[in-house]
């Protein structure tokens, strides 16, 4: 069973790094900003948290270790997440790319699965 702190350590993980997608490109996208509210009300975090979050999405590595999904399942299901902000605004900037590739070696996959899984999408 899940420790209510690692599921909410986890819920502001992966809010933090869909916000550090969606403002890699430098600008917030109206489609970005409906997905990031739809995410947060599924994972139960209310608009104050979502503002904070916003405010300062940095994330500690020792954050970041702790509310990454220890699953194989749950990397695939993050990382889908991640691309699916990238492409909210419909396109994916190279800055995007470069993140989601960072991201995705951080989640276990290389390079190539990366790029892969990035044009099965859009």
């Amino acid at each position: 069973m899940q420790d209510k702190n690692d599921e909410t350590s986890r819920s502001a993980v992966k809010i933090k790094l869909l916000i550090r997608v969606a403002l890699v490109d430098g600008r917030w996208d109206d489609r970005e900003v409906t997905l990031l509210e739809k995410l947060a009300d599924a994972l139960g975090i209310s608009r104050d948290e979502l503002a904070e979050f916003r405010k300062s999405p940095e994330l500690e590595v020792a954050e970041l270790s702790a509310g990454l999904p220890v699953d194989n399942a749950g990397r695939i299901e993050l990382f889908g997440e991640l691309v699916k902000m990238a492409y909210a605004d419909r396109t994916v900037h190279k800055s995007e790319m470069q993140l989601l590739i960072k991201l995705g070696n951080v989640l276990g996959f290389d390079e190539e699965s990366v790029r892969g899984i990035v044009e099965e999408e859009g």
